[in-house]
């Protein structure tokens, strides 16, 4: 949580519109519980139902990471309520959806690693 103020307001006013919120960051969750994002950061988890957690790290991206970029990384249930929906949600795999807004093109979803250019 690079800029855990700025990500507090955004999710204090996005739980009141949304009741499901995943965060990723590349800091761990213990370390966001010690403070190294300060008090800001540690109040932001009050919103967040599920946090991804961890840094990517390029050789660690394999398909079976569904929902995260690499194996490294550690999917916190914050919400316990959500865990079942999200696993479920999982057993589909790796979901990339491609789509269109304002004449411009938006993917969402985590991409397989390309190794052979061929």
């Amino acid at each position: 949580m690079e800029q855990p103020d700025s990500l507090w307001m955004l999710l204090e006013k996005a739980r009141s519109r949304f009741e499901d919120i995943l965060v990723y960051t590349g800091f761990s969750i213990e370390d966001i519980l010690k403070g190294c994002a300060g008090r800001s950061g540690i109040k932001c988890l009050d919103y967040i139902d599920v946090l991804i957690d961890g840094r990517y790290v390029k050789e660690l991206n394999t398909s079976d990471c569904v929902l995260r970029g690499s194996s490294n990384q550690k999917i916190t249930y914050l919400n316990e309520k959500m865990k079942p929906i999200y696993e479920e949600y999982m057993k589909q795999g790796r979901i990339v959806e491609i789509f269109a807004h304002n004449q411009e093109t938006i993917i969402t979803g985590i991409l397989n690693e390309v190794t052979d250019y061929e």
